[in-house]
């Protein structure tokens, strides 16, 4: 009777364990999706009962929700891999997935991993959108366009997480949406049920690119394969009749390149988004979840080797004697295959794609700088600076052999880069002047040594596709003859 006790109870505490970890979503059958009250409610339940989960509150919004940081550990600090979902609210898939994530983290898996990695989870960046199923945040605004001028609170609680953990490796997750009118009119839509994007800016090292699309995207291709889904390569545009197709944006105002600014091994990830929020939920979820899990495997068993490979890019970095601040799209010569569903046969096919540009092509370089000038008094650019974690001194500590360059403003007008009106304010660095002879009222803005020394030139040169000038907070700097902002060089350069 009592080893007959001792099996019930043990019996009961799996069932009750697995009670525990039902995601909201599951719970429903996935015919509804998770709320955010349901979703706070859920952490609080995996933080309880799982020794590997603590949650902790990153930010709370002004309608009273929270932003949560999930930290899955078997104890000892390790290396740090971080996931990041629903930065846009009406991409609900990948906080589903999250969500699966997490329980199966709390209910055993990922023990090995765990030998190597600490996992740190974001599953909800944008709980207003959420709530309101749309795109923006509670502020009317993209917060996946707001990574360089970190304006929204979610994005700077996010980056603020970033600098403080410092992840060697970063997946930001979303949901592509397939089924627009000039696609259904072509007759085939995008079929991958996930699919994975690498670093694409021209001033990320060619090592770290060359690494992720040769060995993790292959990876993760095969892992999904096994386990029946359908897996590509990040892609955007088209239809391939009527627009080019490419491999996404270069620009760094998003979550998965401001990531790769600093040096992290950077990856976005996008699942297929149903008709409606509820629409194959399921597939949608668990899709997302695996691909998840094969970053996560990918990154633990080659955690060293990413970490090197790393460390040697800051070197090069740091070397570098230019940055591009102006790239395009171009096509290879080589036709682009694509998973797609044709909507005349219901099956699954693959299409040669040629109109694709698979190849970015720096179009401007500019010369490395040791870093800019700005007045003290612009609280503006100095709280943008600060923002970024970048390095405010005073022109004090300058060397005397510096040189403090001034750009003059030539012709206001815009060009099309990446199918994006981009201002294009042209003119010419002159009139070079000894530091010791500035007024006091200017202050140094330097990278940190961690940052890519691409990231200030490019946010602040005028001609540069990714500057600062393209957003409407900023144009104030361009209202005299000369710029707002100086250059500092050395002397000869």
């Amino acid at each position: 009777m009592k080893i007959f006790f001792i099996i019930l109870l043990t019996f009961s505490e799996v069932v009750f364990s697995q009670q525990i970890f039902v995601t909201p979503a599951e719970s429903k059958n996935y015919r509804d999706l998770t709320s955010y009250v349901e979703l706070e409610e859920f952490l609080l339940r995996a933080d309880t009962n799982s020794e590997k989960i603590n949650v902790e509150k990153i930010l709370e919004l002004q309608s009273g929700r929270k932003i949560f940081l999930v930290r899955a550990s078997s104890g000892s600090v390790k290396p740090a891999l971080i996931i990041f979902a629903q930065q846009h609210g009406n991409e609900h898939g990948g906080k589903e997935a999250a969500l699966l994530l997490i329980k199966q983290i709390a209910s055993g898996d990922f023990e090995d991993a765990l030998k190597e990695i600490d996992i740190y989870i974001i599953p909800q960046i944008n709980p207003d959108g959420n709530e309101k199923n749309m795109r923006r945040n509670g502020n009317g605004k993209d917060l996946n366009r707001d990574h360089l001028i970190k304006m929204q609170p979610e994005v700077i609680a996010l980056h603020k997480v970033i600098d403080r953990i410092k992840p060697f490796a970063a997946l930001d997750v979303h949901e592509y949406y397939p089924y627009s009118e000039s696609w259904k009119k072509f007759g085939y839509i995008k079929n991958d049920d996930v699919e994975t994007g690498c670093l694409t800016n021209p001033n990320i090292a060619n090592s770290v690119i060359d690494f992720s699309k040769s060995k993790v995207i292959p990876y993760i291709a095969e892992f999904m394969a096994e386990r029946g889904y359908i897996f590509g390569e990040y892609c955007v545009g088209g239809p391939p009749d009527e627009k080019r197709m490419r491999f996404s944006t270069t620009d760094i105002d998003d979550g998965r390149q401001s990531s790769g600014m600093k040096n992290i091994f950077s990856f976005i990830q996008e699942g297929k988004n149903g008709r409606d929020s509820v629409d194959n939920l399921e597939r949608r979820a668990n899709s997302q979840m695996n691909g998840m899990a094969a970053f996560i495997n990918f990154c633990a068993e080659n955690s060293l080797k990413i970490q090197e490979l790393l460390k040697n890019a800051a070197i090069k970095y740091q070397e570098n004697d230019s940055a591009v601040i102006r790239a395009e799209h171009i096509y290879s010569g080589e036709p682009v295959k694509l998973n797609m569903l044709s909507l005349s046969s219901g099956r699954d096919t693959v299409l040669s794609v040629e109109n694709f540009h698979s190849v970015i092509q720096p179009k401007l370089k500019v010369s490395s700088c040791f870093g800019y000038m700005i007045s003290r008094t612009d609280t503006n650019l100095l709280n943008w600076a600060s923002r970024n974690s970048l390095i405010i001194e005073s022109i004090d500590n300058l060397p005397p052999d510096y040189l403090v360059q001034e750009y003059k403003m030539l012709r206001d007008s815009s060009v099309v880069i990446e199918e994006i009106n981009v201002n294009n304010f042209k003119g010419e660095w002159i009139a070079a002047k000894r530091t010791d002879l500035l007024p006091i009222e200017y202050v140094v803005i330097r990278e940190p040594e961690y940052l890519n020394p691409g990231f200030l030139v490019m946010a602040f040169e005028p001609c540069s596709q990714y500057s600062l000038l393209n957003y409407e907070d900023f144009l104030y700097l361009t209202t005299t003859e000369i710029f707002s902002i100086r250059k500092i060089v050395a002397a000869g350069k």
